[in-house]
């Protein structure tokens, strides 16, 4: 993440700091990747038998990782049994869980169930877990933010 300085009114050298502000925030961003596709692993999928397909896909912004997954289609998973989904290529340097409230999208009444995305510092890998067992054919989708640094 870029260092700024603080700008207050009536600063001395005010201009010259916004611009070595803004300076600092475009060296960082050499860094940024674009949203970039990636494909799903241990049987999860972006094809289901029925409907749209899937997305899932990353970026890296200021110094944040976002993982962006919608539809993606799960194989039978044991409850509270995280499963890879996703590996990148390139390590996230810490622990993290993102909890969030997806739509079951197997039934037509789209009930929402709690489930988490995980990583471990040092792996490139990406998990999903839920603490109800998941049916072949499943999907989820959610966003998953992790800083690194």
């Amino acid at each position: 993440m870029a260092e700024l300085k603080k700008i207050t009114e009536g600063m001395a050298n005010g201009c010259a700091a916004i611009d070595e502000n803004f300076s600092a925030l475009n060296e960082s961003s050499k860094n940024d990747i674009p949203w970039t596709d990636i494909s799903p692993i241990n049987g999860f999928s972006l094809t289901p038998s029925t409907g749209s397909t899937g997305v899932l896909k990353y970026k890296i912004q200021q110094g944040v990782l976002y993982i962006s997954a919608r539809g993606v289609v799960m194989p039978a998973v044991t409850a509270a049994n995280p499963v890879a989904f996703v590996e990148l290529p390139f390590t996230i340097p810490q622990n993290t869980i993102a909890g969030f409230v997806g739509p079951n999208l197997s039934t037509s009444l789209y009930a929402k169930e709690v489930c988490t995305i995980q990583s471990e510092g040092g792996s490139n890998s990406v998990k999903y877990a839920k603490n109800s067992t998941t049916t072949a054919g499943d999907r989820f989708s959610g966003m998953f933010i992790v800083p690194m640094e």
